[in-house]
C-alpha cells in the first residue's frame, strides 16, 4: 500500500470512528472554492455524527481520492424516468 492509499484509509477510518462516537475535529482549508467565505488556511470543526445534510450546511466528502467542502443549496427528487 502506498504512502497515499495509506492517508486515505486513515482519514476513512478516523471519520467512521468520529461518526460513531458522535465526535467533532478540525480540518484546515486549502482550496478556493468557497471564497470569499472560506479562506484557504481557515479551520473548520466538522461534526462526523452521521445525518441527512440540509440546505445551507457545510458538508465535507471524498472524491477521486481528495476531501472537498462544498454548501448545500438544496436537494434534488428523482422523477420516474430517474
Amino acid at each position: 500500500m502506498d504512502d497515499v492509499r495509506r492517508a486515505e484509509a486513515w482519514i476513512d477510518d478516523a471519520a467512521r470512528l468520529m461518526g460513531e462516537a458522535g465526535g467533532e475535529g478540525r480540518l484546515d482549508l486549502s482550496g478556493t472554492s468557497m471564497l470569499p467565505h472560506l479562506r484557504p488556511g481557515d479551520g473548520l470543526w466538522i461534526d462526523f455524527s452521521p445525518r441527512i445534510p440540509r440546505a445551507g450546511d457545510v458538508v465535507v466528502f471524498r472524491q477521486a481520492g481528495a476531501l472537498l467542502v462544498h454548501r448545500v443549496l438544496g436537494h434534488r427528487t428523482r422523477g420516474p424516468h430517474g
